[in-house]
């Protein structure tokens, strides 16, 4: 995910943020303030020579979905229950990239990342419709009430006249 900037492509400045920095955007009426991400630094694991000992690559990013621009108060609780499991004690989300060597990329795979887990928990689910109930769902049904039908017949009396 690229950071724009005054139309330009720009760095998504310090961990603070930068004055001047855009909103990054989730669906079109829903977006996320970017002082509110919080990036950590770690050195990753991995392949990278000399490089893993010496570069802060592993991104870790902290959001609390409670600041989500444009979002009502209905569609957050909805959101917040879906992301429950997600959520630390403090209520924030966190995403981890260390994909990459490059911290840059890492950043922008996290913030990647943590845009599709907004967007998969605001997205509510669509109503079942009920339809039609099948031909071959009807016969079994019809069979069964036979069968059914026959079995309480033969618990009954048996009386002279049958």
């Amino acid at each position: 995910m690229r950071f724009k900037q005054d139309g330009v492509l720009g760095s998504p400045g310090q961990a603070t943020g930068e004055p001047g920095m855009r909103d990054i955007p989730v669906t079109r009426s829903i977006a996320i303030p970017y002082g509110a991400l919080k990036f950590r630094f770690s050195r990753s694991s991995g392949p990278g020579g000399q490089n893993v000992n010496k570069v802060a690559s592993k991104v870790e990013v902290l959001f609390d979905p409670g600041r989500l621009n444009g979002v009502g108060e209905q569609k957050r609780a909805y959101m917040i229950a879906k992301l429950t499991r997600r959520l630390d004690d403090r209520g924030f989300l966190h995403v981890i990239a260390d994909g990459s060597r490059s911290q840059w990329a890492n950043r922008e795979d996290a913030v990647s990342r943590l845009v599709d887990i907004l967007r998969e928990a605001i997205r509510e689910p669509t109503p079942r419709h009920q339809t039609a109930a099948t031909r071959a769902s009807r016969v079994r049904r019809a069979f069964s009430k036979v069968r059914r039908s026959k079995i309480k017949k033969l618990r009954r009396r048996i009386s002279e006249e049958d």
